[in-house]
């Protein structure tokens, strides 16, 4: 079944879906962390790591070390719907968070880095995914 193969993915949009609607004061504050606009670089690897799922799991020619179009449309589309979607949510439905537009830049920027390099990553963990 083909919605299967795309497994990694939807447990990864679980994940993003639980980190970005948990009530802000329930997310640890580490000082070593408290790096100005740390959230967005979060937002980037939360992204680039769902674009990365996407790609290798619709694309046809990751065997080959190549990236089909139709695995960077899937891996784009899906990725600026959902960082659209979350951003939305979080102003307009959830008290204690706050959508931006910088993050939804970051969303967009993690998946469009995975975009790019995608061929780099692929070679790398041909055998994990």
């Amino acid at each position: 079944m083909t919605v299967l193969r795309y497994w990694k993915s939807a447990v990864w949009i679980l994940v993003i879906l639980l980190a970005t609607t948990l009530p802000s004061s329930s997310i640890p504050k580490v000082p070593m962390f408290d790096i100005p606009h740390f959230d967005k670089i979060v937002h980037f690897i939360l992204f680039f790591i769902l674009a990365i799922f996407l790609l290798s799991e619709s694309n046809k020619l990751r065997k080959q070390g190549e990236l089909t179009r139709f695995a960077a449309i899937v891996a784009l589309s899906v990725s600026f719907t959902f960082g659209l979607a979350i951003e939305l949510m979080q102003l307009y439905l959830l008290p204690t968070r706050s959508g931006s537009l910088l993050d939804f830049i970051a969303n967009m920027a993690g998946a469009i880095a995975a975009v790019i390099i995608y061929k780099l990553v692929n070679r790398i963990t041909f055998h994990w995914l």
